[in-house]
């Protein structure tokens, strides 16, 4: 079977795995506990868990490792409910099981929102002496962090003997992704105290902690020691990830002068720290200044993306400048970087600037009509809205929110008699609003 295993890893289709699976099933290979696990993680990772699903059940008698690749695969397809009852199958027909089947029936009771089983698992998982395994006890945290757990998080984090790294990320984490930034902070400096050696991952919570509490001494400490430490080698101020949270930390506390020193420190050819600094400026209003950071990075020679285009198209909107929009919608056409984004943004820009027919006539197509309804009634163009409500009943779109924004708008200059025809229309042909949906 050993010979057979580089065949696995060279499919790379669908149909290629079905042909190994045949070749097993003639040569009577499939037999073996060996070829059947691999097949059904090989299903599982071209996205076909049903065909893992089959593979199992037409295996006699599997073994407990063979049930904990089932669950994991239905772990990886997000398909939760069906893991933790494979789990619960798995109990009763097995009698010993292995450490391997916990950390994927913890995230399926964390990513179907189960305590109740993720309880009974836990309580299991001591029963059976594998509470210190270090991949049981980071699943662990992971599913009391997630359903925000946090004490009981903070019990399993207190109770490991020997923490390490990726310990202190998901505690840390779990924390900060539920708002407790103060207690993630003291983790991290409890962490310090013990010297432990802290990566860029750690240090990506940490700075986004600090930056929900918005206290700058408290930025410039955290910068402070990630200057003097550098953490690891792969952590240096060019670093994709790093370089817009420390920006993002001092938008937090308000200096966005101090996002700029950053920006320079981490070094002026991050196109990702640019986009966030340029969209940084552009949420709190500050569209000139927005304007002047995207022209500054254009003069770099920095490459553009769809972020950095869409972010400026809507500054160049709300500072009314009509003529740097059309430049880098031109821009975006020869860099062929028209997107849904972009687009989106561009019909914003040209209804903003009293342009709404331009948006029409360039952008007619069913992904943003609901953009060009709401330019047309921000600036009033009601001339514009039959030919629109034209292509939308033609177009026969099932999307409820650009009948209800036609309604809306109708509502609103009084023209009750067109109200009442759309909302007949969304009746006659079965669409009904979605409570909290909309297109824009």
């Amino acid at each position: 079977m050993t010979r057979y295993m580089p065949l696995f890893r060279s499919c790379k289709t669908l149909r290629q795995l079905n042909e190994l699976h045949a070749h097993l099933l003639v040569t009577n290979l499939f037999n073996t506990a060996q070829a059947s696990t691999k097949l059904i993680e090989s299903y599982a990772q071209m996205g076909s868990v049903k065909s893992s699903t089959h593979v199992f059940e037409t295996y006699q008698n599997p073994d407990s490792f063979m049930w904990g690749v089932l669950i994991k695969c239905h772990a990886w397809s997000h398909a939760f409910e069906e893991a933790i009852s494979l789990y619960n199958r798995m109990l009763c027909n097995v009698a010993q099981i292995t450490s391997f089947v916990f950390p994927s029936v913890l995230r399926a009771c964390a990513g179907f929102g189960d305590m109740f089983t993720g309880a009974k698992v836990h309580g299991r998982i001591i029963k059976c002496g594998f509470d210190n395994d270090p991949f049981i006890e980071t699943s662990l945290l992971g599913l009391y962090g997630e359903l925000g757990c946090l004490n009981d998080a903070r019990k399993v984090f207190d109770d490991i003997p020997v923490r390490d790294l990726v310990s202190w990320s998901s505690i840390i984490s779990c924390y900060v992704d539920k708002g407790e930034a103060n207690e993630a902070l003291e983790l991290f400096r409890l962490s310090v105290h013990e010297r432990v050696k802290l990566d860029w991952v750690i240090m990506l919570s940490v700075t986004e902690a600090c930056s929900k509490l918005g206290i700058l001494k408290l930025a410039k400490s955290i910068h402070g020691y990630i200057v003097r430490r550098r953490v690891d080698t792969c952590m240096t101020f060019q670093d994709d990830c790093l370089g817009p949270v420390l920006i993002e930390l001092y938008a937090g506390c308000g200096k966005l002068d101090y996002c700029e020193k950053a920006l320079h420190a981490i070094g002026e050819t991050n196109v990702v720290s640019w986009n966030t600094l340029i969209s940084i400026n552009a949420r709190q209003g500050l569209f000139e200044k927005a304007l002047v950071l995207f022209v500054q990075m254009r003069k770099r020679g920095l490459m553009l993306d769809f972020f950095s285009l869409s972010s400026a198209i809507s500054a160049c909107g709300n500072v009314g400048s009509l003529q740097l929009g059309r430049q880098i919608h031109g821009y975006a056409i020869k860099q062929c970087i028209l997107g849904e984004f972009v687009e989106n943004a561009l019909i914003g820009m040209y209804s903003r600037c009293g342009f709404s027919d331009s948006s029409y006539m360039i952008f007619n197509d069913a992904s943003v009509w609901g953009n060009l309804l709401n330019g047309c009634r921000i600036h009033q163009r009601m001339d514009m809205i039959p030919g629109i409500e034209k292509d939308i009943l033609k177009s026969r779109t099932g999307d409820t929110g650009h009948y209800s924004l036609l309604s809306n708008i109708y509502a609103e200059i009084g023209n009750w008699a067109a109200r009442e025809k759309t909302r007949g229309i969304m009746e006659r042909s079965g669409h009904k609003k979605v409570p909290g949906y909309s297109s824009i």
